[in-house]
């Protein structure tokens, strides 16, 4: 109101009470009028209120429904839903209002389905949107159809309220020629002059009130908008028109390093720098594109965001421009997430992938998968290609029926069933598969795979392919029987040597020693020569049949490994061999030598070698003979050490044949058969028995054992 009007108002005011009891009748005559008519006008403005009001909720529901289109976010439907009961409440109070009016209603009834379809084509959206997801495409088919149905619902308004305003136009003539009568008519017009002063106070403070409420619901608005940005788990950016920023969330702060407030009026290509992954080139930024554009824009697949401190992560998503009421761009809202952490993630888990493939690939048995339910192959490697001749093309998604004759498929199946009903791995360690390249014999394990509540989702099968070593095992027990056959031979031989041999051995040794005693007044000395020879090849020969009655013992028994302690045992024979061989030498046995072996077969080692120690070093003074343990090759090993004559090593190529001798018998006695005795039980116990030595200088033979698991070879 100008302040003309104000003193105009003053001095009528004054004029009305200064004649008031003068026009009194006139007066309330006019003051009747003025009151219907203002009535009239007020009821104009509420029809125009009611009008406008239905206007701003149809665009606030649709205002609602796009904030949630970009959003996603569920909070931003209750404004949607209250502005969708808002348009409601007004169509009721517009009809009520304007029911006294047959053309306004007319129009307002012709209104009504344009407003109702356009709340219709809101709510489908939102629904659409709910079951399908984002898609800017949907979003801008459901745009251009509401502003079809909103361009109707504005121009009904538009007639509604040019009516309205026509009527107020002429209600307010109305008013003025009344109130130009009151002038004239003192008294009228005085009450006329009260009565506008009382409207302009009503709608002041009407007015008041109303802006107090709109100021209210706008910072509520504000405080919804800023809690929702909040709220949101993606980076948010807002923009206006110029794409310089307006609002940023937390998130997005977080992700680009920029704070809201040094953010605030800056570029949006400043704040959000995006550049290519591979060329590292500036890309264009999704927000200038929207605001070109008018519509949705996703961020390059391999844009890196350039944050405020140099760093660069993967982000996605898209920016949307955002529009107003009459359809014009204000600006742009940018939604993103940093994804460096899921393409890596997802990097990873194809890296395990393909390392997991490759393991499966390479694995030298044939490895299958198939599923609990049909089992159908879902899984196959290269081993098992090359085992059944065929492509894993040829067996994914078929079972075991396609390929194998029935009663061979049904037994697979039937294992296959036990394993997942018992949950538990199941060994077969001799089965037949027919294959393109003949029957197979596998060895098979089956292991159930347990999903997360512990029902079988997989069968895991892992095949090796034992047909050869099947076949090596008949040959293996043939030539098993056959040795055992050749034992018993050997041993048949044995006997026969020591029963049959040893006889006339005794009788020439007898007859020699008898002509010695009866006829030696008869024999000259060469003859009796002769006969100490005879004598004593007869007892080398029975030493001899002894030797390899030893050995074949050696060769035959069964060993029965215990805990040995070498030290004292090795004292007990060296003390024998050494009264026997050199009383004088020196015997050294090192302290704490232990093993697990045969202790029978042990003591003949230590009595053949221990005894050659003695016999070789007996010509020395001061002879020693020594007993211990050393490293060779990374491994333990026991030796026995003589200072006595030694041998050349590359003339004893044969040193552990049976009769190979490398000095003469005349120099020093015995068979030949300890070395081969002593190289037959270290062989029998898995280890290994060598030499070292030169002439004159002593000789030391080193030998070993495996440990006690090891078979006996």
């Amino acid at each position: 109101m100008t302040t003309a009007s104000r003193k105009l108002e003053l001095v009528a005011f004054g004029f009305a009470v200064a004649l008031l009891m003068f026009v009194e009748y006139i007066g309330r005559r006019s003051a009747e009028a003025l009151v219907e008519t203002a009535g009239w006008v007020e009821h104009t403005h509420e029809v125009i209120e009611e009008l406008d009001g239905l206007l701003i909720a149809t665009v606030d529901a649709e205002t609602g429904r796009r904030g949630y289109a970009l959003t996603r976010d569920e909070s931003l439907l209750v404004p949607y839903r209250d502005a969708a009961a808002r348009a409601a409440a007004h169509q009721k109070r517009a009809r009520a209002l304007t029911a006294d009016n047959p053309d306004q209603s007319r129009r307002l009834a012709a209104l009504e389905p344009h407003v109702d379809a356009r709340l219709q084509l809101l709510d489908k959206a939102v629904a659409a949107q709910r079951a399908a997801g984002h898609e800017p495409q949907r979003v801008a088919n459901d745009t251009l159809r509401g502003h079809e149905e909103m361009d109707r619902v504005r121009a009904g308004i538009a007639e509604l309220v040019a009516e309205e305003r026509r009527l107020l136009a002429e209600r307010q003539l109305r008013t003025n020629q009344q109130m130009t009568q009151a002038r004239w008519i003192q008294l009228g017009g005085s009450a006329l002059g009260v009565g506008l002063l009382l409207l302009v106070v009503i709608r002041l403070r009407r007015a008041i009130v109303l802006r107090e409420e709109s100021a209210q619901l706008a910072r509520k608005n504000e405080e919804n908008l800023a809690t929702t940005l909040e709220s949101i788990g993606d980076g948010v950016i807002a923009t206006d028109e110029d794409a310089r920023i307006t609002r940023m969330n937390p998130v997005a702060c977080a992700i680009t390093g920029w704070t809201l407030d040094d953010a605030r009026g800056r570029s949006i290509d400043e704040v959000f720098h995006l550049v290519h992954e591979v060329t590292t080139n500036d890309l264009e930024n999704p927000v200038t594109t929207a605001l070109k554009t008018g519509s949705v824009v996703e961020i390059h697949d391999a844009a890196m965001l350039v944050s405020k401190d140099g760093s660069k992560r993967r982000v996605a998503d898209s920016a949307a421009p955002i529009r107003g009421t009459e359809g014009g761009i204000h600006g742009a809202v940018l939604v993103f997430r940093d994804i460096t952490k899921t393409l890596e993630d997802a990097r990873s888990l194809r890296r395990a992938h393909a390392f997991l493939d490759s393991i499966i690939d390479n694995i030298p048995d044939m490895l299958f998968v198939k599923d609990a339910q049909d089992l159908a192959f879902v899984r196959f490697n290269r081993a098992g290609e090359a085992l059944l001749g065929m492509k894993r093309e040829e067996l994914i998604g078929k079972t075991d029926f396609a390929f194998f004759p029935p009663d061979q498929a049904k037994a697979f199946v039937e294992k296959d069933r036990q394993t997942l009903r018992g949950k538990q791995v199941v060994e077969i360690t001799e089965e037949p598969l027919t294959t393109s390249k003949g029957v197979r014999w596998l060895h098979t394990k089956k292991v159930p795979v347990l999903d997360e509540r512990g029902d079988p989702e997989y069968l895991l099968g892992i095949s090796a392919d034992i047909t050869e070593r099947r076949l090596a095992e008949i040959v293996l027990r043939a030539s098993k029987d056959a040795t055992e056959l050749a034992h018993r031979e050997l041993e048949a031989f044995s006997y026969s040597v020591a029963h049959d041999l040893r006889a006339p051995l005794r009788s020439i040794d007898g007859f020699s020693q008898a002509l010695l005693d009866d006829y030696a007044d008869q024999l000259d000395d060469q003859g009796k020569s002769y006969l100490n020879r005879v004598r004593n090849a007869a007892r080398r020969m029975a030493e001899l049949i002894d030797d390899l009655l030893a050995l074949a013992r050696v060769s035959r028994s069964e060993l029965a490994r215990g805990a040995i302690d070498l030290s004292a045992l090795a004292r007990e024979v060296g003390e024998i061999a050494k009264r026997d061989r050199n009383p004088n030498a020196e015997l050294v046995v090192a302290e704490g030598l232990t093993t697990n072996a045969d202790p029978k077969l042990v003591r003949v080692l230590l009595e053949n070698l221990m005894a050659n120690a003695f016999k070789f070093s007996n010509k020395r003074e001061h002879a020693r003979v020594e007993v211990g343990k050393t490293v060779a090759n990374g491994r333990d090993a026991f030796f026995v050490r003589d200072n006595g004559a030694g041998f050349d090593l590359a003339s004893a190529k044969k040193l552990f044949t049976a009769f190979q001798r490398y000095h003469r018998p005349t120099e020093y006695e015995g068979s030949g058969i300890g070395l081969a005795t002593a190289e037959r039980i270290v062989t029998r116990h898995g280890g290994r028995i060598w030499a070292e030595s030169s002439p004159d200088a002593g000789a030391t033979f080193y030998f070993t054992f495996e440990a006690s698991e090891n078979k006996d070879k």
